[in-house]
């Protein structure tokens, strides 16, 4: 929080997905996003050049000097929760020990779960603690290649069907603080690895 107006420009293969990570968070002013694009040597000059409404990038440190900025410190980003969301997540992870599960990938050649995998892993857990609980979490929408519908067992005790009920930012927060975490997902797992928890990757024959 500089007292500036700070604007993201995104080039994601998911468009609304930064907008939606972005949305609650207060210094943030504007999300621009734009369709995927390979780096190029035009993109990196527009990074690194003042855009035609002045605004600065943030690697310019010449620039932000000149415009005020004496000292810029940067520091690696936490996702903005809500109040609400905060107690959501908060009351979610109560329960441990806490596993949660993206068991669909983005591409349904990529999916290692369907309802009997999940059935058995739940029924596994249940086993090995009785007080274990699950969090399946995931969002059907429309992608390329994605032709099954990502679906969770309801009639098991320990299971939790968080599928389309949850914004990006709570389900990453729900990974950054469970116990362990299991998935077919890139995006989730490279959160659980950031956030050093126990992470088991599945990923279906042939790959």
């Amino acid at each position: 929080d500089y007292g500036a107006q700070v604007r993201i420009v995104s080039q994601c293969h998911c468009l609304g997905a930064v907008t939606e990570l972005l949305e609650t968070c207060p210094y943030v002013h504007e999300v621009i996003e734009e369709p995927w694009a390979p780096p190029s040597h035009e993109l990196g000059q527009r990074w690194n050049s003042v855009d035609a409404d002045g605004y600065i990038p943030i690697g310019r440190d010449d620039l932000l000097y000149q415009a005020g900025v004496r000292t810029l410190n940067l520091r690696s980003p936490s996702i903005y929760l809500t109040d609400a969301e905060r107690d959501y997540v908060s009351g979610l992870g109560s329960h441990r020990p806490c596993i949660v599960a993206q068991p669909y990938a983005g591409l349904s050649d990529r999916d290692a779960f369907d309802i009997a995998s999940l059935t058995r892993l739940a029924i596994d857990l249940n086993d090995l603690d009785p007080n274990a609980v699950l969090l399946v979490i995931g969002r059907n929408h429309e992608r390329g290649h994605k032709y099954n519908q990502e679906l969770c067992p309801e009639v098991l005790r320990n299971v939790t069907n968080l599928i389309d009920r949850l914004n990006i930012r709570v389900a990453y927060s729900l990974v950054a603080q469970c116990d362990a975490f299991v998935g077919a997902h890139s995006n989730l797992i490279r959160a659980a690895w950031d956030h050093r928890r126990r992470t088991a990757l599945v990923i279906p024959d042939p790959m």
